[in-house]
Parts: C-alpha cells; structure tokens; sequence
C-alpha cells in the first residue's frame, strides 16, 4: 500500500541537473532549491549588457535519448526551445576555411539559454544568492548551512548538484561519493564577450577552430530572438587553464589578437566582457552513473556524472530522481 509520506530534499545548484531532480522528485517530495548565484541553469547561462544578451555559457544542445526528447517536446510546442540551424564554418590561421553539417538537430533556448531552467523552476521552491558550504547530519536528518551560517532543514536527504570538486567539497570526506567526484576531472573555459554597434562582419553563425588559442565563436543573432549584435569567443580548455589568472586585459588583448587571425573583417567591439568558467568542460567524465546512497541519503548529479552535455545534465538529475523513489517505495509517485 502507498502511504502520503513524503520525503523532504535539499537539493544544492539550480544548474540543469538540479532543476530536473527537483522537478521530478516534486511528484512524491517535498524539495527545497539552494542557488548560490541570482540566475538558473548553471552554464546555459546569458549575460546581458544595456544593448546585447550573450549565451556565453554553453552554446547549444542535442537530444538523442527519448526521455530527453520527451521532456522537451512542450518546450518545442511553446517556441521555448528551437532548432538552431547556423552556417557552421572550421576556421584556422594556416587553412581556408570550409563548412562543417550538422547530422543531427542542435537545439537553443529562446529568448536565451536560461529561458528554460526558468521555466522548469516556476513551480519549484528556489532559494537564490544561497551558498551552501556545509551539510549537517544530526539525528538522522540533514540540514544544510550557506556561507551566513544560516542552517535550513530538517531534511531526509540532500541532493549535491554541482560542479564534481565542488560537490567533493561538500560531502563528507570519507563518503564513498565524495571519492566518486575525486575521480572526475573538470576543465576551464574563458569566454569574451563582444559587442557591435552595426553587426557581427562574418558571414557564419558559428565556428569552429583549429590551431588557435580559441575553439568556438558563436554570432548571437544568429539565433532566434537575441538581442543586440555579439560575438561570443570560447578559448581552448588548454589556453584557458594557462591563462587563468591573467588579468582582464591580457586576456582580452590576446583573444582579440587570435581572433583578427581567423576572422580578419572583425574590427574593435563596442563592448567587451570576459567570464572565467573555473567547471566549465568535462576532461574525464563518469559515464552512465547514478550516484546515490541510500544508507545516508545523499546524492549527486551533473553533466560529469553522465558523459558531459547539457542532455547529460539532464539524464544525470533524471535517473538519481528514479534512484530516490525506487529507494522508498512508501511514498506515491506521479510519473
């Protein structure tokens, strides 16, 4: 027989993975969302300036699994979520460039890539600008306590969705998950923004690129109902971790020095921001793994813990929702 008890959840991050464990567990229990920043959605994230919006977090999305596919079939429905079909060029310093084809639809979220973590959180219990740095365990319930030493709880289980050496952080030392995340190496990304007045003077949506301290470049008008005219400029993970702690203006004068390489008719931007992503790829990732115990009621998800991309962001708070219920199959389940 089901019972009406519902477990209650902390979950840590409002990153992708968090918001869908949040959003799926909130069928059978009672979940409370920690956030450390204002915004959702983790790296599918927008920085606006007073004239241009940047996606300057992940550029877009795939879905090859039909759960994936499934939950976002409403979200295509509402114009929330769009196939992005960009002229997609390879770019180099020592080649002519050629064009790439896309095998397979690549998705983006409208207006900007948060538009859809704002959307799965509306129902959702979201305590933002709340840093959690250390998680009780007293009497057999958890709670959680942010960076003001406020503590939140009473809660039956906690959820750690973030980056895996934050959630190694955070654990307890010698639990079975922390050493799980120790085996995860997580890369940087620097991304410069920019900004023009009349237009972005390339004749491509998107680029790869080789030979070069950068990898990726992305025009935002390119997709549907941007704002403003920007370029978004990735660095390598390999220029990035070398340069991360360069200041704003070197870092700024050497992207624009490998960007006249490629893209030679770009001229001085109207505006110019960096961001430092410390977690921003996954070097080694966990693959297919549910990282969850059910003696202490801890679990942790993210992109790392299912092959990288924001689908395995998604498919990681999926399956660990899945594993919590299977766990406690007192408590009613809404599929």
């Amino acid at each position: 027989m089901t019972s009406t008890h519902r477990l209650r959840i902390a979950v840590v991050g409002a990153g992708l993975s968090g918001l869908t464990f949040a959003s799926r567990a909130g069928a059978w229990a009672d979940v409370s969302v920690f956030e450390k920043s204002q915004g959702l959605g983790g790296r599918m994230a927008t920085r606006r300036t007073p004239s241009t919006a940047f996606d300057h977090g992940a550029q877009f999305f795939t879905a090859r699994d039909r759960r994936f596919q499934s939950f976002l079939a409403p979200h295509l429905h509402a114009g929330r979520v769009v196939e992005w079909t960009p002229r997609v060029l390879t770019l180099s310093p020592t080649q002519k460039p050629y064009r790439r084809d896309w095998f397979e639809p690549h998705y983006v979220a409208t207006p900007s890539m948060t538009a859809l973590a704002k959307a799965m959180a509306v129902d959702l219990d979201v305590q933002r600008q709340t840093k959690v740095v250390h998680l009780d365990h007293d009497d057999n319930v958890w709670f959680v306590v942010d960076d003001n030493d406020a503590r939140y709880g009473p809660f039956d289980a906690v959820v750690v969705a973030t980056p895996a050496p934050q959630a190694q952080a955070l654990l307890p030392q010698s639990h079975r998950l922390s050493s799980a995340c120790a085996d995860v190496v997580m890369q940087p990304c620097i991304a410069l923004m920019l900004g023009f007045a009349d237009g972005v003077p390339v004749r491509w949506g998107a680029a790869t690129v080789k030979d070069s301290p950068i990898r990726w470049m992305t025009v935002e008008e390119s997709k549907p109902e941007r704002d403003g005219h920007g370029l978004v400029v990735h660095a390598t993970a390999e220029w990035s971790q070398a340069h991360f702690d360069d200041d704003d203006a070197a870092v700024e004068a050497a992207l624009l020095a490998a960007l006249r390489e490629v893209a030679p008719d770009v001229g001085p931007p109207a505006v110019t921001r960096l961001q430092r992503w410390r977690y921003a790829d996954v070097g080694t990732p966990l693959v297919d793994s549910v990282l969850f115990d059910a003696d202490t009621q801890l679990g942790v998800c993210g992109d790392w813990a299912h092959g990288g991309r924001v689908e395995g962001a998604f498919l990681s708070g999926w399956k660990l929702a899945d594993a919590f219920h299977a766990a406690h199959d007192d408590v009613s389940f809404r599929d």
